[in-house]
Formats: structure tokens, C-alpha cells, sequence
């Protein structure tokens, strides 16, 4: 899958009110809908059925939202680094401050978003990535770092 096959946002140190998932996702929502022309609700309906299923916290601070959003025309990938962690109901029982944030459309084919869940979900369980998430200041070098993060051979 070449990364050409979906949008990269990045938002570093998002000053959140939010202290536990769902009212994060009322607060990125907005977001989600300017940059992706969908209807702020089909995205946080979305959000919430696949949250429902079970958590989306992946430990160490990361979580991995994701949904298949109705009239979205292709796939996005979003990444917030807030400055209030949220609780998630992660597998270690941390919150999460790293959130990637995967929106597919709803209708067509959904091997793009398992392929980009599958290859975000190996690399961020690599020490390395971790630390550079974390560390990294600059929203052009998380870019690359990311894009690096999710490029499939092909």
C-alpha cells in the first residue's frame, strides 16, 4: 500500500479539556470533520461503534481510534499528541497522550484501513518508535517519522 493511499494530519500538543475518551472525540471531532468534509456526527458514530466493541488503547500512551465513516471519500490518518493524557481503558491501564486516529470510507474497500492498522499497530510496539513519538518537536519530521511508520512494501 503506498502512503499516497491516504490523507496525513498532524497536530502536536493539543491543548485538550478532555480527561476520558468520549469527550475527546466531541473535542477532535471538528477537526476530523474540516479536514475530511464529513459531517462531524457519521464520524463520531463511527468512532463509538468501534469503541463499543472493545478499547482502542493500545498502552504505553498510544491509542488507535478507528472507524469506517459514511460519505468519507478516502482514507485518513490523524495524529494528536495532546497535553492532558485521557483515560482510555488501555491494556496497561495507562491513559492515553498519543492518539493516531484511522478513518476509512465506509463503502468501498476496507483492506486499506486493516493494512494501515496492522502495520501502525506492529511498528508502535517497536521501543524506538515509541521514544521518537514522543520526542519529536517538530510536525514535518513527525510527518516523515509516521509516514515512515506506515509504508507497506509493495
Amino acid at each position: 500500500m503506498p502512503n499516497e493511499e491516504f490523507d496525513l494530519h498532524v497536530e502536536l500538543d493539543l491543548a485538550n479539556d478532555s480527561r476520558n475518551k468520549l469527550a475527546l472525540f466531541e473535542e477532535i471531532v471538528k477537526k476530523l470533520s474540516f479536514r475530511t468534509g464529513v459531517k462531524p456526527e457519521k464520524i463520531m458514530e463511527a468512532m463509538k461503534i468501534r469503541e463499543a466493541m472493545s478499547t482502542t488503547g493500545f498502552g504505553n500512551g498510544l491509542a488507535i481510534p478507528h472507524g469506517e465513516v459514511e460519505d468519507l471519500d478516502s482514507a485518513h490518518l490523524f495524529f494528536f499528541r495532546l497535553l492532558h493524557p485521557v483515560e482510555w481503558d488501555s491494556m496497561d491501564d495507562d491513559p492515553a497522550h498519543q492518539i493516531f486516529v484511522i478513518l476509512v470510507p465506509k463503502e468501498g474497500d476496507s483492506t486499506i484501513h486493516l493494512k494501515l492498522l496492522s502495520r501502525l499497530a506492529y511498528n508502535l510496539m517497536d521501543k524506538e518508535y515509541q521514544r521518537q513519538i514522543n520526542e519529536v518537536q517538530d510536525k514535518e519530521k513527525m510527518r516523515e517519522l509516521i509516514m515512515e511508520m506506515t509504508k507497506l512494501a509493495e
